[in-house]
């Protein structure tokens, strides 16, 4: 067995958070974490720190370390819907939906969307969530 992906976290509670939020991850996603990981892709954002993502403040920027992502080059692949069930769960709350609005914002934009404002996906949210619930 060869180990593909590696991160360094400070403490084991971060770890095992982040753990958690990998095995969470869709496989697609998993994917794209390892390919960030080994080069830049076209088109992607090279941020710094996940403040510097537009609409990422401190709050949302706490909410994603919370989840075990540590960086912006975390986010790709990342399925924001999934990001918000795991927000969810791991504070035992349901958060204002405007928080996946703004998941959604800042994964398109390091998947190198254009920057917008994240209330620009509060449509397409309420499209995917009314699709969800049909479903079930």
């Amino acid at each position: 067995m060869k180990l593909v992906h590696q991160e360094n976290q400070p403490d084991q509670s971060s770890a095992l958070k982040r753990e958690a939020a990998i095995k969470a991850m869709t496989r697609r996603g998993k994917l794209a974490m390892i390919q960030s990981k080994k080069k830049p892709a076209k088109g992607k954002r090279e941020v710094a720190r996940l403040e510097d993502i537009p609409n990422v403040g401190p709050a949302i920027a706490a909410a994603l370390r919370r989840m075990g992502i540590t960086t912006p080059a975390e986010l790709l692949g990342r399925d924001p819907f999934a990001m918000y069930d795991v927000l969810c769960r791991l504070t035992g709350k349901r958060h204002d939906p405007c928080v996946l609005d703004t998941f959604m914002a800042a994964v398109r934009y390091m998947e190198g969307a254009p920057k917008k404002p994240w209330w620009k996906y509060t449509a397409e949210r309420k499209r995917v969530m009314e699709t969800r619930s049909l479903t079930k």
